[in-house]
């Protein structure tokens, strides 16, 4: 059992709020939230298995990210102040880009520059085809973590700016411009 408990707590997290959610005791937001919470700390603990030079680079991300989405007393109203203006998001997504690339393999560095390009000038804000360009793992806790957090980026602005495409697309470059930035 042990490295796996950790593991299992967190699955079983999920497992609870997702019946939950399905039962009508929760509501989306805070089924979200406790998602991202479980996977955190799963993440988490990965990085401590790996050793003290990912959790140097993983620990404060991730910590940062978590409070970042976990405090927010409601995921839509909250959605612009968690993100911040347009050259915020696209200096976050530089900065995480440029902490991450060295972790990154050549091939997965290609797709993700892709994918930047793809995002930078899409007229459709279809997750799911701008989700497959993304490389399913980048043989990485860092670079999984860059990942999940353009997802979750992505599904955020989606959540938020569904009803005015164009404040979507624009934070959509700007992702995009942040991973040019690096890859």
């Amino acid at each position: 059992m042990q490295g796996w408990k950790t593991y299992i707590v967190a699955a079983g997290a999920i497992l609870t709020a997702l019946g939950a959610y399905l039962n009508g005791s929760i509501d989306l937001t805070q089924l979200i939230t406790a998602i991202f919470a479980a996977v955190s700390a799963m993440t988490i603990r990965a990085a401590v298995a790996k050793g003290p030079s990912v959790k140097l680079v993983v620990a404060p991300l991730l910590v940062a990210s978590m409070f970042a989405f976990t405090s927010c007393a409601n995921f839509g109203q909250n959605a612009q102040q968690v993100l911040g203006p347009l050259s915020q998001v696209q200096a976050d997504i530089t900065y995480l880009g440029g902490r991450a690339k060295q972790y990154i393999s050549a091939d997965n560095q290609a797709k993700l520059h892709n994918f930047a390009v793809q995002l930078n000038t899409t007229a459709n804000a279809d997750l799911s085809a701008v989700y497959a360009l993304l490389p399913s793992s980048t043989g990485s806790v860092t670079g999984d973590l860059l990942v999940n957090t353009l997802k979750m980026t992505l599904q955020l602005i989606v959540t938020n700016w569904s009803h005015n495409n164009q404040t979507l697309l624009s934070y959509f470059h700007a992702v995009g411009n942040g991973l040019l930035a690096n890859f």
